[in-house]
């Protein structure tokens, strides 16, 4: 949340840091890991989801943590 830290995404609206495309493409690596484990990670399963849409709006320049933007419902998420 914008405030604390000087140096947080959300005080530099969410201008890349690490982008949501690369958090998107951890995610499907991580699961992809777990599933060659035997393991089910719903939480991650779901994150992924929540990336893969969040990038097809074509918000994957973004930082990762603009996500939250999304979540709360804002519909003027912009790259």
């Amino acid at each position: 949340m914008p405030g604390p830290v000087p140096s947080s995404p959300s005080n530099r609206d969410y201008r890349p840091g690490f982008a949501a495309a690369m958090m998107l493409k951890d995610l499907l690596l991580a699961r992809e890991a777990a599933a060659a484990a035997g393991l089910d990670l719903p939480l991650g399963s779901a994150a992924a989801a929540a990336y893969d849409t969040f990038v097809k709006e074509g918000q994957g320049g973004l930082d990762f943590s603009a996500i939250v933007k999304r979540i709360r419902g804002d519909t003027e998420v912009r790259s």
